[in-house]
């Protein structure tokens, strides 16, 4: 039996399937990116020990959003329309917003949202625990 030490042939990569997997990942990445405008909420947050109670003469406005995405304004039930239209309504008052630890996030920007279209710039904003 005769063996041919001599003939060694060095592995080459085929260019094929590497082709085959960059064009997959192209493919995910395209699917998996986003390309949506984001927007910046401009906010101030300062931290405060204790908050201050509100002005006991009717000054002070108070929205509350509950765990479940409901919206109070002074212990009103409202919707965010009507939260809206209360706030385009009346003048610019002391407005504080509180959030329960489990409130939903898109509730409580929905409602930062209807305080900056009224053109409310100066609103205290609390997490209850």
């Amino acid at each position: 039996m005769h063996i041919n030490e001599h003939s060694h042939r060095t592995p080459t990569i085929g260019l094929t399937p590497l082709i085959d997997v960059v064009f997959i990942l192209l493919i995910f990445f395209m699917l998996a990116t986003r390309f949506g405008a984001w927007q910046d909420l401009p906010m101030s947050v300062t931290a405060t020990e204790q908050s201050e109670p509100l002005d006991s003469d009717d000054e002070g406005r108070h929205i509350e959003v509950l765990a479940g995405g409901d919206v109070l304004l002074n212990d009103e039930r409202l919707s965010l329309a009507e939260l809206a239209q209360q706030l385009q309504n009346s003048p610019h008052r002391e407005t504080r917003v509180t959030a329960s630890d489990d409130a939903p996030v898109q509730a409580l920007l929905s409602v930062v949202d209807i305080l900056q279209a009224a053109g409310l710039q100066d609103a205290a904003l609390e997490l209850i625990e």
